[in-house]
């Protein structure tokens, strides 16, 4: 992920697909601390939202976020996804096992204009809009 006006990287965002067979995958994203609340991983999380329904194999999007990091969370509900629960003890980080919050989108059920919004962001050193469908 990377400041589409100066080039710079500002954070990572990917796409984890090792459970396509069974329809899902997992996304995830982070933004350097100094870049945050720019709308970095907002614009980076519609530009792979977009790009992976292009996956015809592709129903359901997770995304799997601490309970206490609500700039994350706002980032997922403003993409469209949906809060489905709280996993207790789910991951182990740093020696400690972590409650996650999972949010996911369905292709079903994503919403055209989350889907579809028009973004810039830069994604692997080229600057993209994502297109509107009409």
């Amino acid at each position: 992920m990377a400041d589409a006006e100066t080039g710079n990287a500002v954070g990572g965002i990917g796409l984890w697909l090792q459970n396509l067979a069974k329809g899902r995958a997992a996304a995830g994203y982070s933004v350097s601390p100094a870049r945050r609340g720019r709308g970095f991983a907002g614009a980076a999380l519609q530009a792979l939202t977009t790009f992976a329904w292009t996956i015809p194999a592709l129903h359901r999007i997770e995304l799997y976020i601490e309970p206490w990091n609500t700039g994350s969370i706002r980032v997922a509900e403003s993409g469209g996804y949906l809060r489905e629960g709280l996993l207790h003890s789910y991951q182990e980080i740093g020696g400690t096992r972590r409650d996650m919050l999972l949010y996911a989108i369905t292709r079903n059920t994503a919403h055209p204009e989350t889907r579809h919004r028009r973004t810039r962001t830069e994604c692997g050193g080229v600057a993209r809009d994502s297109a509107d469908e009409s």
